[in-house]
């Protein structure tokens, strides 16, 4: 069943609220669901899956809003705004974040990504969570289906959002690139002229994220410039460690 859009609204702020209060307190989820004398699943089991698991309880929320001295602002629900933008990412930096072990924390890593990719952004219309990430298309794997290289996918990441089959899902070729292919079960498959384009088992490969929604820019994004002494230079973008995925 569709979630409903103040269902929706409600999740993200609560999601941003448990998110910055694990950020801020330095902690971790039994940390929290301990100093409020709750069961660890009280919060875990909507961490695990805040798209679609049962709300926590008024109860609930009332105990970890006490222990974390701070509640979530559900009024802020009506005020989210559509038409956000979202940090653009490429196959190498994907690979890079997700072999890194760090906890996941959503709002941390949107911070982290922010900082790595600068000024390459693309807008989203769609409500995403705040995991949610956009990656530059970078094969011809999709190409029948009308997704082409330079394309930017918006993407939740499995467990947030779980593809269904006929869904696009974003895998990485065997040379790093962004590869979105057809979710089929135990298959994914191409929707391409390229011949060389072949299915993959889905045991053997590891699915990054469920497209949401593309967008496609009309003429081609340069790599941000600053002035140095009068003349344009392309920075040098200094790269931190995060982790984007769990690596089950």
């Amino acid at each position: 069943m569709m979630a409903k859009p103040h269902d929706r609204e409600a999740r993200t702020v609560l999601l941003n609220w448990i998110n910055q209060t694990l950020k801020e307190k330095g902690w971790r989820a039994y940390n929290w669901t301990l100093a409020a004398e709750l069961s660890d699943t009280s919060l875990t089991r909507f961490l695990k899956n805040p798209a679609t698991a049962h709300l926590p309880s008024a109860t609930t929320l009332i105990a970890l809003a006490h222990a974390a001295e701070s509640n979530p602002n559900l009024l802020e629900a009506k005020k989210l705004e559509l038409g956000k933008k979202l940090p653009l990412l490429d196959g190498k930096l994907l690979t890079l974040m997700a072999s890194c072990s760090a906890d996941l924390d959503g709002l941390t890593i949107r911070q982290e990504i922010e900082q790595l990719t600068e000024r390459r952004t693309t807008v989203v219309s769609y409500d995403t969570s705040t995991r949610a990430f956009a990656l530059e298309c970078e094969t011809r794997s999709m190409n029948a289906a009308g997704l082409l290289p330079g394309d930017h996918l918006i993407c939740e990441p499995p467990e947030i959002v779980p593809p269904r089959v006929g869904d696009t899902v974003i895998t990485l070729s065997s040379s790093g690139e962004v590869q979105p292919l057809r979710y089929a079960g135990d298959w994914l498959k191409p929707v391409s002229t390229d011949t060389e384009c072949e299915p993959v088992l889905l045991a053997e490969t590891r699915v990054y994220g469920t497209v949401v929604q593309m967008s496609r820019p009309m003429r081609p994004m340069d790599p941000p410039k600053d002035k140095v002494n009068g003349k344009e230079t392309t920075q040098l973008i200094g790269i931190k460690t995060v982790g984007l995925l769990p690596t089950d």
